[in-house]
């Protein structure tokens, strides 16, 4: 693999994807690690980038409408929103770190909800000196609310999200604390 190779790879693209381009070699030679986030917040993140590219109207009080859920939900059940998943039947943060059999293969598993004390173990771990982040995700600006408050809106999400994305919430464990 020379310099530049990843950029004909998609910035998601899954670590059994990875393993088979680079070979099992150096596969095994690599700490990998990935960070995931809570499914809750990751479908309300959905909806907002959505928001942002022009696929969804933000609503006038900035919280997530149950048809909005609903509408996450769908398209991450299309071929398109599942793009890279052949181990469940919704795109999910699982899929990306998984074998095809659904055995996570990625050595270390970071939280986006511990995002410098877990970066700080990969750094240990790799005996690199310790970085300090500074860049703020922004990836669902909400006009100021906090995700949690599009499930306080709309109680039935918390199961809709439970339900298509149970395998990241058990096997990444998760759960919705309001």
């Amino acid at each position: 693999m020379q310099p530049g190779d990843w950029k004909k790879y998609d910035k998601h693209m899954p670590a059994r994807h990875i393993r088979r381009v680079i070979g099992e070699d150096l596969w095994k030679k690599c700490f990998k690690f990935t960070f995931v986030r809570n499914p809750y917040s990751w479908v309300v993140s959905s909806f907002f980038f959505w928001v942002k590219i022009g696929r969804c109207k933000m609503p006038k009080n900035g919280i997530m409408t149950m048809d909005s859920f609903k509408e996450v939900v769908a398209y991450y059940k299309t071929p398109a929103g599942r793009r890279h998943d052949e181990c469940s039947s919704i795109r999910s943060q699982h899929s990306f770190i998984c074998n095809k059999n659904g055995k996570i293969i990625v050595d270390f598993v970071g939280r986006f909800e511990k995002l410098q004390e877990d970066f700080d173990h990969i750094c240990r771990k790799i005996g690199a000196e310790r970085i300090l982040l500074t860049k703020q995700n922004t990836s669902h600006a909400s006009r100021g609310v906090d995700w949690k408050e599009h499930y306080r809106a709309n109680p039935d999400a918390r199961r809709l999200v439970r339900m298509n994305w149970n395998r990241d919430v058990q096997e990444l464990g998760y759960r919705l604390e309001l």
